[in-house]
């Protein structure tokens, strides 16, 4: 797969919907619109094709610039069209765009590291990637450092803050390398607010031209260092996912008890399993079997819980969290 550059981005497009982009785009597209002798902010959206709010909130924001006769200094990417044409995250024999930012994956290397060669030369003060959840989340950032101006930026988008211990690849951690960067989550996809507010948050930070100086002393931080996920998943169909807990999604990043029942195995299908951080399988620490019932062998706050069983087996079932007291300065230099 090669990189698409484009100097200009054709204001027609902004009419199209994530689904129709693909018929312009034949794959991941890099625009530099950079305005001479001012610095770039770098903004990505749609590396999971089913979350548009990200694209939503940025033909909204860059037509109006358009009638107010500005030009913000930006590079924008556009991701996966071909799993937007289809509204899913990653077609079948795709990777995952948000996971193969760090060399994993050779036959994806080549543009992701144009995509930062190209960036990171450009010098931007910030780099943004938005994405949807698939299921009830309250809005938050996605972080993966500790430091001032990425506490800042992140508590100007909201009060709740994840530091990234996994997965490994992701976006904004390579763009942490040469700039502060964040990920948002901003909710469903089919929410109007989620596009509004993603929109909201860049606006004010092209408008301010700067990092904020919020102080991010009030974050509510955790860690996502407990994921779980489908066993050997990339040898299982969709029928062979268990049957998740209906609505237990209404309690993502809250505290479920020890002994909530969370899925229902199917014969022959495939176990849940719990790994750290370190890709270790602490299932037995985290999980309890009776039959085929998957209980919680301890209390928990869970993130990111889906019922949807293609993104189970594509990602993960969901997150377990850890809370962060700011005071603790181990978490901040590791």
């Amino acid at each position: 797969m090669k990189l698409r550059k484009e100097t200009s981005l054709d204001p027609e497009i902004l009419d199209f919907h994530a689904s129709d982009l693909s018929s312009v785009f034949e794959g991941p597209t890099l625009f530099d619109l950079r305005n001479p002798n001012v610095p770039p902010v770098f903004v990505s959206v749609l590396l999971h094709g089913n979350e548009i709010s990200g694209w939503d909130a940025l033909r909204s924001l860059l037509k109006e610039q358009l009638q107010a006769g500005e030009s913000a200094s930006m590079y924008i990417l556009i991701g996966n069209v071909q799993a937007a044409s289809q509204n899913v995250r990653a077609l079948d024999e795709q990777p995952d765009f948000n996971r193969i930012w760090q060399g994993n994956h050779p036959t994806e290397s080549d543009w992701t590291q144009d995509v930062i060669a190209e960036v990171a030369s450009g010098e931007p003060w910030f780099a943004l990637d938005i994405h949807n959840n698939t299921c009830p989340n309250p809005h938050h950032s996605v972080i993966t450092d500790m430091d001032p101006a990425t506490l800042s930026v992140a508590r100007e988008f909201s009060d709740i803050a994840i530091f990234a211990a996994q997965p490994p690849g992701v976006l904004s951690r390579r763009c942490s390398q040469f700039c502060t960067a964040i990920t948002i989550e901003v909710g469903t996809p089919w929410e109007l607010e989620s596009a509004a507010r993603a929109k909201a948050f860049l606006s004010s930070l092209i408008k301010r031209g700067s990092l904020p100086t919020t102080s991010g002393e009030d974050l509510r931080i955790y860690r996502n260092n407990i994921r779980v996920v489908i066993e050997k998943a990339h040898e299982k169909k969709d029928w062979q996912v268990p049957n998740f807990t209906p609505d237990l999604n209404q309690w993502n990043f809250t505290t479920l008890e020890k002994g909530t029942s969370i899925a229902q195995l199917k014969p022959g299908g495939g176990r849940l399993v719990a790994h750290d951080d370190h890709m270790h399988d602490v299932t037995n620490e985290f999980l309890e079997y009776k039959g085929d019932e998957v209980l919680l062998a301890r209390d928990v706050i869970m993130s990111m819980y889906t019922e949807d069983p293609r993104i189970a087996l594509q990602d993960c079932v969901c997150y377990f969290l850890e809370p962060w007291d700011f005071s603790d300065q181990e978490l901040a230099a590791s």
